[in-house]
């Protein structure tokens, strides 16, 4: 295993950017978080994202505080009406801790590494549970909070606050609970929580390659004709939880989506769009935020970055995120990198071998950041969350050995390598 110390540095936008194109802001109107198809069980291991639903539950509910009361969750499990039974319900604990006795089932955390199903806890008194961070600096967050009526979530707080509640900012600990598991970054093809990879070989056939904790694959043939569907990529395009597939149609320009059983296999296609015969590269990936996996392109005549975000069905029109440049990009690839719940995008310089990082925000992209050289020889990329650290890594195929490799990100950086594959030259694209 090859340590990479790749010190993250911030390039000047109009500058030396690895990549060069000018980045546009745009603005969209996130969709409220998805609904949790796959519930916990109780003491069990529970989904970041499952503990954001089962928060937002008691949400707008106007249960009173009660210290001597209780309120059931979904399942009718009753949880004590204050704060500590708050984050046990949202935990899906067997019952209903307090302040005192959540450390028991969680252990502390650096505040940086705050993330969704989180809490702060002030030991003799109150407890917060983090929401997401709400600028890429972690400098603002939101959280949920039952300390008085009604439950309520509480946005743009800095962390440097004196107060968070009403109670001093430094009685606060940062604490993860023991059991939670961190998202599969919308590429979970399998069902078991992993994000997986897709590949379509020199044959035309697509190949499943599920991914095991050991970083080893089972590859499954999904099926033939895909040769001329390269131009593809995979998301949970519809927010239920599974990998989906997104490809379009070099010949006809069809834009079609496969949507994920979660078994390993696949719907029959759905036509989303048409008139793709001018895009040059598509990636995937939930660039806003809202549970939908998007779509980003590189169109050909222009060479204009495009974001088409996703309603669960279909297509919003496009908006513009960078003009002119993109023509010179060889990969194109989104994931979380940084781990803020939104896909960033990668992309390689072919002239220059630069791996460069543009973080989303939302909306737009952030500045663009160096994160790797060489990967002009990388004939393949595409990014996912293999060690399920929740931050998407970079995987990319060496065009000459034929070896897969992962990039693992550790939220700001590629902080290590690792060979995980060989013989993947007969892949003509990842997805």
């Amino acid at each position: 295993m090859t340590s990479m110390s790749l010190r993250l540095t911030r390039v000047a936008l109009a500058a030396t950017l690895a990549v060069s194109g000018t980045i546009v802001t745009t603005a969209f109107t996130a969709s409220p978080a998805h609904a949790v198809t796959a519930a916990s069980t109780v003491d069990g291991e529970i989904s970041r994202t499952e503990v954001i639903a089962r928060a937002k539950y008691w949400l707008g509910k106007g249960i009173p505080y009660d210290q001597g009361g209780s309120y059931p969750d979904q399942d009718g499990r009753n949880y004590r009406t204050d704060c500590s039974g708050y984050v046990s319900m949202a935990w899906h604990l067997g019952t209903s801790a307090n302040t005192q006795t959540l450390p028991n089932y969680s252990h502390e955390i650096s505040r940086s590494d705050l993330k969704p199903g989180d809490i702060l806890n002030s030991f003799y008194d109150h407890v917060i549970l983090f929401d997401k961070w709400e600028d890429a600096a972690r400098t603002k967050f939101s959280y949920y909070s039952f300390g008085s009526t009604p439950v309520k979530h509480v946005t743009g707080v800095s962390i440097n606050a004196s107060h968070f509640d009403g109670r001093p900012n430094g009685d606060y600990k940062a604490l993860r609970y023991n059991k939670i598991i961190d998202d599969a970054a919308g590429r979970d093809f399998t069902g078991d929580g992993r994000d997986d990879l897709l590949g379509i070989s020199d044959a035309g056939d697509l190949k499943l390659f599920g991914t095991n904790a050991d970083l080893s694959f089972v590859t499954t043939t999904v099926g033939p004709g895909w040769a001329t569907k390269d131009l593809a990529s995979a998301t949970d395009f519809n927010g239920d939880g599974k990998g989906d597939i997104v490809a379009a149609d070099r010949v006809t320009g069809d834009l079609h989506l496969w949507t994920g059983r979660g078994d390993g296999s696949f719907n029959g296609a759905t036509k989303i769009g048409d008139g793709w015969t001018n895009i040059e590269q598509l990636t995937a990936g939930d660039f806003t935020g809202d549970g939908k996996g998007d779509i980003i392109a590189i169109t050909k005549n222009t060479a204009n970055l495009l974001l088409f975000t996703s309603t669960g069905s279909a297509l919003s029109d496009a908006k513009t995120l960078g003009t002119a440049g993109w023509g010179n990009v060889k990969n194109l690839a989104a994931g979380d990198f940084t781990g803020d719940g939104k896909a960033d995008i990668v992309a390689t310089n072919e002239t220059s071998g630069q791996l460069s990082l543009y973080p989303s925000n939302g909306t737009g992209l952030n500045g663009a950041a160096v994160i790797g050289s060489s990967f002009h020889l990388k004939d393949k990329l595409t990014m996912a969350d293999l060690n399920k650290d929740g931050n998407s890594d970079v995987i990319a195929t060496d065009r000459t050995t034929g070896d897969l490799t992962i990039y693992a990100s550790n939220g700001s950086i590629i902080s290590d390598t690792r060979k995980i594959g060989d013989g993947w030259t007969t892949m003509t694209n990842l997805l």
